[in-house]
Parts: C-alpha cells; structure tokens; sequence
C-alpha cells in the first residue's frame, strides 16, 4: 500500500477503468460517422487532436531493412510471373528425357485413360540403371542449379507494388486514392496476413529500405512506460481490429487517423499484426522509400490456428 492508502488492486482498476474509458470513447467517435457523416471528419480530427496532442510514440525504420509482402497467385496472374513455371518445367524434362521418351509419354497419355507428367516420366526414368545418360542429368542438375540463386519468379516489381487507383482496394489504413504500400518484417507475417488456405499459390516480394524512415509506434511496445498514453494503448489494439461486419466505414476512423499522421510528416506506422500480435506490419505513405530486390513462389502446405476455451471454465482453473 503506497503513502495514499492505495493498494495494487486499486491502481489495476484505476488503469482498467481508463482503459475502458478510451475504448468507449473510440467507439463513440466512430459511430459519429455512421449516425452524422457530415460531422465525422470533424469529430475525428477533435479526438485525434487531443490524443496526439499528448506525444506520438515513434521508432525509426534504418536503411537496409528488408520488408515483405505477399499476395496470391491466381490463374489468369500466371502471365504476369517473372517465370513460367510450366515452361521451366518442360525445359528440365527435355533436358532428361530422350525424344523417344517424351514420344512414348504422348502415346501412353492418348490410350491409357490417365495422365502421366513428365516430371513421374523423368522420376521412373531415374530409378532405371542407364535410362537416363550422365550427359542429360548433367544438363538437367545445371538448371536446377541456376533457378536455386536468388531472382523474379513471383510477381514483378509493378505487380508488387501498390495497385493502379482503378484496381486499388480501402484497407486498414488507405482509402481508394492513397498509394499506400503495406509491408511485413517477416515472410511468415506478410503469408498470414492474406489468411492463405492450403494449395494457394503466393507470390512473397522483398523490399529493402533506401532511406531511415520515421514511423509512428503503434505496435503497443511502448505501453511499459509509467506515463503509457493509454488512449495509444487503445489504439494501438483497435489498429488491427479485423472488419468482421465487411462494415465499408469500419475503417474510416484509422484512414482518418493515417492521413492526419502522414500530414505532421511522418512516413508511415508501424502496428500489430491481427493474426499475431507478436508480430508486426508497417504501412508507408510513399512507396519510394523502399526498392524492390526479388520475388518468390511459395505454396500454402498447412494452417495452423491457436486458441482457447472461453466456456466452460476448466475445472482446473482457480475463480
């Protein structure tokens, strides 16, 4: 118990309760839009005034950082690839396959009722003694060698970047007409956030950082503090809140929020991932600030998700 006769017991609910109090008044701040739109921009910018007011906690991105981000393959995205996978393929069978092979593959796909690919024609080819001539699987081994170095296979740069404004989505943070590009510190992150299913095919594009980048620190790591902005801390969860509702105002309030951000001259903000909130994403206002340096192709083999029981209790757990 401290001089004032407060207990720990009393400062957690004296914290819950302005916890409480800032998540109420988000909330209200949004609904503002969906009852009086003409008022929301005016109520926003108010609320956002007196939270940022207070200080706006920030980190610096260094130059060279390597930043990810992903998106899916689909069939008529095939073209747009920096390598065609089926010709790669073709090539490496060739390259092992005698043309009497590839004759007899033709034949046995025409009369038998079943599909047989060159890559199973080449596996079979293998496992015979002398099938397959030591010149050939040299030839083959020597292309296998050079699609292992680091190039384009996924998306190229235009296609990584941000979309065309007629092609460009509202997101988290963007509205149709920012060209905001969103990025991930991790490959693994940049994957979960496109809640893949397993068999999809995603494009995995690396960016490096040219110039230090001053982001706004709404990833909640700075929460610790005894002088916390708790009004931050709301936010800071309310960042990676998912549209659950597809609500298309969901969003308007952080949109809002990254637009009077980006005007005090910040490049961009750096907040939690909403399907691991200990990892991170970061949003830049000018796609500039990072090169592009290559693409991968990665296919979804298995999803994993983490969860707890909420009811029933757990006869195990103390009440």
């Amino acid at each position: 118990m401290d001089e004032q006769g407060l207990t720990d017991y009393d400062y957690l609910l004296g914290i819950l309760a302005l916890l409480d109090f800032e998540e109420r008044e988000w909330d209200r701040v949004r609904d503002v839009e969906t009852a009086f739109q003409i008022k929301a921009k005016e109520a926003m910018t108010e609320y956002f005034g007196k939270l940022f007011g207070k200080g706006v906690p920030s980190s610096v991105l260094s130059k060279n950082n390597i930043l990810f981000r992903a998106r899916q393959i689909k069939q008529p995205d095939v073209p747009k690839l920096g390598v065609d996978s089926s010709a790669v393929e073709k090539t490496i069978t060739k390259a092992l396959l005698s043309e009497d092979d590839i004759a007899r593959l033709e034949r046995v796909n025409e009369t038998k009722g079943f599909y047989l690919t060159p890559w199973d024609m080449a596996a079979v080819r293998a496992l015979q003694n002398g099938a397959c001539t030591k010149e050939r699987k040299k030839r083959a081994e020597s292309l296998m060698e050079q699609l292992c170095n680091p190039g384009v296979y996924g998306f190229t740069e235009k296609d990584s970047r941000v979309p065309p404004i007629d092609k460009r989505k509202e997101g988290r943070l963007n509205t149709v007409s920012d060209p905001y590009l969103y990025l991930s510190v991790d490959r693994d992150t940049a994957i979960n956030e496109m809640r893949p299913s397993i068999g999809q095919l995603y494009s995995i594009a690396q960016f490096e950082v040219n110039t230090p980048c001053e982001l706004v620190d709404l990833s909640g790591n700075y929460l610790n503090s005894s002088n916390a902005n708790y009004g931050l801390g709301v936010i800071a969860r309310k960042v990676s809140e998912p549209n659950t509702d597809e609500s298309p105002m969901f969003y308007h309030i952080t949109q809002h929020m990254a637009h009077i951000l980006q005007d005090k001259g910040y490049d961009g903000i750096k907040y939690q991932s909403a399907l691991n909130l200990n990892r991170t994403n970061i949003v830049l206002f000018n796609e500039g600030k990072v090169d592009f340096v290559l693409s991968e192709i990665v296919q979804i083999t298995g999803v994993s998700v983490n969860f707890d029981t909420v009811l029933p209790f757990s006869k195990k757990d103390d009440v």
